[in-house]
């Protein structure tokens, strides 16, 4: 299975090291009123986007669902649930406590 991750410069990367996640959070640190997010995405469609403020938003681009968020969600559990989607640990990262919408 695989994935990629959007930095927040829009390059995108396809399967790249894990330690990739760390750089990417760092990301976050430069982001500006046009960029706002580094998503991780399953080849499943599953993507798992992060944003500055901490929010994090969990979401199937493919499928009608209702997307899912958190908010003050802290550097350590995005690279967490990050690196588990990546390994394609989906049901990990959907028993997280979510919370209907964008947020």
């Amino acid at each position: 299975m695989g994935f990629s991750v959007a930095h927040l410069n829009g390059e995108f990367e396809k399967d790249p090291s894990p330690d990739t996640f760390f750089e990417l959070w760092r990301e976050l640190e430069d982001a500006d009123g046009e960029h706002q997010t580094v998503p991780v995405k399953h080849e499943t469609e599953w993507c798992l986007s992060a944003y500055p403020s901490g929010r994090l938003v969990w979401e199937n681009i493919e499928e009608d669902l209702v997307p899912r968020h958190m908010r003050g969600v802290s550097r350590e559990t995005v690279v967490s649930l990050w690196r588990a989607l990546s390994e394609g640990n989906i049901a990990l990262v959907d028993q997280q406590a979510w919370v209907a919408g964008y947020g």
